[in-house]
């Protein structure tokens, strides 16, 4: 996993997290999506496919494929694979360019939904109809954190009751609140599950992994988990056929 802490192209910010991912998405979208893979169409590409397993590994065998979302999916570096493992995959973003690329990126895909959201709500998005919700390197670049508590309340009512929602976060220490769309707000371990406990959640697992803790939640208690050694298979598939891979390079 990459982490990118600096602002790639110190591109000044404004505050408003639309106005500022727009003006990133403009300007080089793939190196503010995931710094250190973007240089390369295939690297970048290749990238999503090995976020998508890890993402996944852990939970694949405990929930439902139908519906899934992801949270601040960009141009769909990772909803792209979702898109075929599950019957409909559903992403949102607060920047309409992100969602325009988005769209450009994934035509054809006829079970891709792109939403742009206004960063605190899934406004038009139904109670309890994802069986997943994922988040990846997303939650660190909100500014307030009263917009991650508004965005993990959103998911907990668009979740089904067996589903089950897996999030990332940065290990830190000390809380600290508006440091900007980059930066974001940072949260320790401890305030999250203080947080999404008051939601209604129950924590299923947490880990650490090199800079990030990661979290996996549900609306009801007793949800199992172990970890696929096995490749997830249409994942493992585009691993060897990836010189043949259908999206543009």
């Amino acid at each position: 996993m990459k982490d990118e802490t600096k602002n790639p192209e110190n591109i000044e910010e404004t505050g408003d997290m639309r106005t500022d991912w727009d003006l990133r998405a403009k300007k080089n979208a793939e190196k503010y999506i995931a710094c250190g893979w973007h240089d390369d169409p295939k690297k970048f590409n290749w990238s999503g496919l090995e976020t998508t397993q890890y993402l996944l590994g852990d939970i694949w065998e405990a929930v439902e494929h139908g519906k899934v979302l992801e949270i601040g999916c960009g141009t769909g570096r990772i909803l792209k694979f979702l898109s075929y493992l599950f019957d409909e995959a559903h992403g949102v973003d607060v920047s309409e360019e992100m969602i325009r690329k988005g769209r450009e990126e994934m035509r054809g895909l006829d079970n891709v939904k792109l939403h742009v959201i206004d960063g605190q709500t899934f406004a038009g998005l139904d109670d309890e109809c994802f069986d997943v919700i994922l988040e990846f390197a997303v939650f660190q670049h909100i500014p307030k954190k009263k917009y991650v508590k508004s965005l993990l309340r959103e998911a907990y009512r668009v979740l089904k009751p067996s589903g089950l929602m897996k999030f990332q976060v940065q290990a830190v220490i000390r809380s600290t609140d508006e440091l900007g769309t980059w930066h974001g707000a940072r949260w320790p371990l401890s305030e999250y599950v203080r947080e999404v406990r008051e939601i209604g959640f129950h924590i299923v697992k947490t880990h650490f992994d090199l800079l990030n803790f990661w979290l996996v939640v549900s609306k009801k208690p007793g949800i199992k988990l172990h970890r696929t050694k096995r490749k997830i298979p249409i994942l493992k598939y585009w691993k060897w056929k990836f010189d043949a891979f259908r999206f543009r390079t």
